[in-house]
């Protein structure tokens, strides 16, 4: 398998409630509230100490203005409330985001892992393929390498004239027809492995590591 490195670090971010140092705009008001409210609780209660006697008969008047204020202090609340909806839409789309891509990892990798799966099962009958290939009395690479030399010296041409060499053509032809049942099988599975790298939904980097290493797999003479 081609080295790749698909190692994904993720470092928690955490910010505890006493790390003050640390503390954005919602904690800082989220605190101001919260102390202006048991400051004004405790001094009403403390500005008249009748208020905790039950037979006492009850002042409307003053509950409803600190009932008042205790609305100002609950706009605030109101406020950090929508404040904190808004910031937990936004952690909401963050943790979407990381989830994608996520998944794009988990998936890229599963994909690389598939086709290293496939490449290394055609790479195996591949082997075993090259092995059974015996010509001249030659067995496998060195068999290959016997045609290559028997097509070669049935040449007259030279260079991109080999393509358009009857010789030659003849020549492979008559060996294919007496190595058929071996030969059209190499052939396939060699355009099979070309056919699973070209397919498979990888990075061209990693793409072109495994063309490399299939490539290293080939004789020159092949």
């Amino acid at each position: 398998m081609a080295d790749t490195d698909y190692t994904q670090r993720v470092i928690p971010r955490s910010v505890h409630w006493y790390n003050i140092r640390r503390w954005g705009l919602y904690e800082w008001l989220l605190f101001i509230a919260v102390v202006v409210f048991l400051l004004s609780l405790g001094t009403f209660l403390w500005a008249d100490k009748s208020r905790f006697d039950f037979n006492h008969p009850i002042n409307f008047n003053k509950f409803g203005t600190f009932g008042d204020f205790i609305g100002v202090v609950g706009t605030v609340f109101a406020f950090l409330n929508v404040h904190l909806l808004i910031k937990t839409i936004g952690l909401q789309n963050k943790a979407n985001v990381q989830s994608e891509k996520s998944y794009a990892y988990v998936q890229k990798t599963e994909n690389v892992r598939t086709m290293d799966t496939q490449i290394n099962s055609l790479l195996s009958l591949y082997n075993s393929v090259v092995e059974a290939i015996s010509f001249q009395n030659k067995q496998g690479k060195e068999g290959l390498e016997a045609v290559t030399n028997y097509i070669l010296s049935n040449s007259t041409g030279a260079g991109s004239a080999y393509l358009n060499d009857e010789s030659a053509i003849n020549a492979f032809e008559t060996i294919y027809a007496s190595l058929r049942d071996k030969l059209a099988v190499y052939f396939r599975v060699i355009y099979r492995m070309l056919c699973v790298l070209k397919q498979a939904d990888i990075d061209d980097k990693v793409r072109y590591n495994y063309a490399k290493m299939l490539r290293s797999q080939f004789t020159e003479s092949e």
